[in-house]
């Protein structure tokens, strides 16, 4: 006879990783309307998933009569199992209100916060699935895995995400990861992620930068980037003033090859005065590859308040 339990998680004996006593089971949520979807562990933690909750437990002691919840969250529940995954730096998951991972000294932390949620690549995670790749501690994260779709990469080393455009064909499976790979069924087809950059035209938009006082009006002086290219690079700069929806040009030049790194400096004083700044470089494909390190802006700020529609 079968029985439909949505809300118990079930546990072996010590040892015995075939044997479920019915005995043995934590009921977690009874009759909230959800059923569980995922499980992870990390540590002595295990972070078990409904379709819109997230439940903690915390199952340090070796009697099992001492295991507790340890915190609840709403909102942050999967719809399937392939839409977490675990790394070195704890739990990852997505769902289409953002990205997030769980860590036993952070928390829980929300990668995408600095995404737009109403604009692309964040728009897109209709049905998330996720994949992790140590070799450069790189999540993947493919928006759709029903249709084909982008993608996007978060960097943990460069606390970075990196959208790839039309990156699958067809509907996809889970993902399955080891030490040198992160793959997956595409079609009839094993595909195999690589960190290895291609060529081709690009753009990066920063967010807007407010200098910690949007309340204050600031005089830009001076845009310092620092970046690496293995040859000449032509970028196009523009900047985007007070949260004006189009961009204004400010410079379009060669940027010099510069291997093991360069600077370029652009004057900013055309500008005039703003509340915020928001900076948008693009160029054509580079072989070898452009790469920004750093944005350095000076400023000053001026005594006259920001313009606003109330007399």
């Amino acid at each position: 006879e079968k029985k439909l339990m949505p809300d118990r998680l079930l546990y072996t004996p010590i040892g015995k990783y075939d044997t479920f006593p019915p005995s043995q089971y934590i009921d977690i949520g009874i009759n909230d309307g959800e059923d569980f979807t995922a499980l992870e562990s990390f540590g002595t933690k295990l972070l078990a998933f409904k379709q819109n909750t997230l439940y903690i437990i915390d199952v340090t002691s070796s009697n099992d009569l001492e295991w507790f919840l340890e915190s609840t969250h709403n909102g942050l529940g999967v719809d399937k199992p392939s839409a977490v995954v675990k790394t070195e730096f704890g739990v990852c998951w997505a769902r289409k209100t953002g990205i997030y991972a769980w860590s036993p000294n952070q928390g829980i932390v929300e990668l995408s916060a600095k995404l737009d949620k109403n604009l692309a690549p964040m728009s897109g995670l209709a049905s998330p699935v996720v994949g992790y790749y140590p070799p450069d501690s790189q999540l993947l994260i493919v928006q759709n895995c029903t249709t084909g779709s982008d993608a996007l990469v978060y960097d943990f080393t460069t606390k970075s995400f990196t959208e790839l455009g039309s990156y699958t064909s067809a509907a996809i499976s889970n993902m399955q990861n080891n030490q040198d790979n992160c793959i997956w069924l595409e079609g009839n087809d094993v595909k195999k992620y690589s960190s290895a950059q291609g060529q081709s035209a690009w753009v990066l938009e920063t967010k807007d930068f407010h200098f910690g006082n949007p309340g204050i009006l600031k005089r830009p002086l001076k845009l310092i980037v620092s970046y690496s290219s293995t040859t000449n690079a032509t970028i196009t700069t523009t900047y985007y003033k007070d949260g004006d929806g189009s961009a204004d040009s400010l410079d379009a030049s060669t940027w010099s090859a510069a291997a093991n790194g360069g600077v370029k400096s652009i004057s900013l004083r055309g500008i005039g005065s703003v509340s915020s700044l928001k900076l948008k470089f693009s160029g054509a494909s580079v072989s070898g590859g452009c790469k920004i390190n750093d944005i350095t802006i000076s400023y000053r700020t001026t005594r006259k308040e920001p313009s606003t529609g109330v007399n």
